[in-house]
């Protein structure tokens, strides 16, 4: 935390058109740091990365613009973290990547606070990044706080669900990663767990890659 809190007063303290260079190769360190035991660790990285996303000039901003990609979906599950300040950074910071991105749905469905539909808002805006999202997603299922673990299933859920086409390959990694969470002590997680695995094994949905689609839509708004 100490190294973090002497990298933000360094990249303060520099050049604009250096700090902005510094700031998309910090990018990728932090992502990380977004799942750490430690609350304030959380809070700090998520904070940080907002401040990075200020930062960039000139042609770093379209380098930042791929590395951003990568921290939606973990800033998309953290929004949902039990510990309050964790959770409003990681609105901000969404905000700031919305911002960099040129994204106005993001931002409006953020300023509305309408974060139910963001999920979609990702999809909506690249689908060709849909498998990418469900392998960022699977680790959450394992994420010790409960209304984590449940957002990553209801996100998995909704990908699975707008996909016009899912391998055999995808359908066995979703299994694997759901069923342990059909006991899950949360009934919330075990419940919305239950249902996806259920239809995902059924028959017209391992014939048919399209059946999934439609039997998916009994499960998530």
């Amino acid at each position: 935390m100490k190294i973090l809190l002497a990298l933000q007063n360094v990249l303060r303290q520099l050049k604009k058109s250096k700090a902005s260079f510094i700031a998309v190769q910090l990018v990728g360190r932090l992502l990380p740091l977004f799942d750490s035991e430690c609350s304030k660790l959380r809070e700090l990285s998520i904070r940080m990365l907002a401040e990075l996303l200020q930062l960039v000039v000139g042609r770093d901003e379209k380098r930042m613009r791929k590395e951003v990609w990568r921290a939606l979906v973990p800033l998309l599950f953290r929004m949902s973290d039990q510990v309050p300040s964790v959770a409003k950074a990681s609105r901000e910071a969404l905000l700031a990547a919305a911002e960099l991105l040129k994204w106005k749905t993001l931002k409006h469905l953020l300023q509305r606070e309408r974060l139910w539909e963001l999920g979609a808002c990702l999809l909506q805006k690249s689908r060709s990044r849909a498998e990418d999202f469900i392998h960022q997603s699977l680790p959450y299922l394992q994420d010790p706080q409960a209304n984590v673990r449940l957002a990553a299933v209801r996100f998995i859920g909704l990908i699975t669900r707008r996909l016009r086409e899912q391998t055999t390959d995808s359908q066995a990694d979703i299994l694997s990663a759901l069923q342990p969470l059909e006991n899950d002590w949360d009934i919330s997680v075990s419940s919305l767990a239950a249902r996806t695995t259920s239809v995902l094994r059924s028959p017209c949905v391992q014939q048919r890659p399209r059946g999934l689609l439609r039997a998916l839509r009994c499960c998530w708004p």
